[in-house]
């Protein structure tokens, strides 16, 4: 039917500005198909840049005719299927604040940085004040080798938490990473004196030493 195919035409176009321009629209649409074709009405779908609109009460005489049943379900199906990504992008706004870390912690054992990231960042928009989110958030930069951003992250916990040894190693990862192993140094010395068994801070305090002696030498 010519319904049907106005609608798959604006659901596949190409071009975002021939589809549809939200969920409502797109359910306003099905909606109007439905009831086309269960009582035959004629309705209006617009079309943008193809015509101005397209008024469909009659079908073709040559156009071959399919079971509105199978329409109705190809069209529910792409409606649920449309809902669904759509709560799929707002679900994390619904969690609450330790939801969405504990998330994000999660998604970081499993090496997913960048959806770990995305968590870490709901929960700042949530709290800016937490300084474990930002710490989190500036290790989940640093695996995805975003250094500069990491940096700026860990300067901001250090803000909130200027004692975490954690936070102190961490932004002297970062600093090794980027070349700056004399400041880098004076970070793991800080937090060697707030966690003196910290291992990594440990290591990374011998490998700026053995760094900067190079470079004197």
């Amino acid at each position: 039917p010519v319904a049907v195919q106005s609608l798959i035409l604006k659901m596949t176009a190409k071009s975002p500005e021939l589809r549809h321009a939200s969920a409502d629209d797109l359910l306003r649409d099905i909606n109007l198909v439905i009831q086309h074709l269960k009582t035959g009405k004629p309705i209006k779908l617009s079309v943008p840049k193809i015509s101005d609109s397209i008024y469909v009460g009659q079908n073709k005489p040559d156009a071959k005719r399919m079971s509105w049943v199978f329409f109705l379900f190809v069209a529910v199906s792409a409606a649920i299927a449309f809902m669904f990504v759509k709560a799929l992008r707002v679900k994390p706004v619904e969690m609450s604040t330790q939801e969405l870390f504990d998330e994000g912690e999660r998604r970081a054992r499993q090496g997913d940085w960048a959806r770990a990231l995305d968590m870490f960042n709901y929960v700042l928009r949530k709290d800016p004040s937490l300084p474990g989110a930002w710490n989190n958030k500036g290790t989940a930069l640093y695996h995805l080798s975003r250094y500069n951003e990491a940096l700026s992250a860990f300067e901001e916990a250090l803000k909130l938490a200027p004692d975490n040894p954690d936070v102190l190693k961490n932004k002297g990862l970062v600093l090794v990473v980027m070349g700056n192993f004399a400041e880098a140094l004076n970070c793991f010395e800080s937090a060697l004196k707030f966690s003196p068994d910290l291992d990594v801070a440990k290591k990374g305090r011998d490998l700026c030493l053995q760094k900067i002696g190079k470079r004197e030498e």
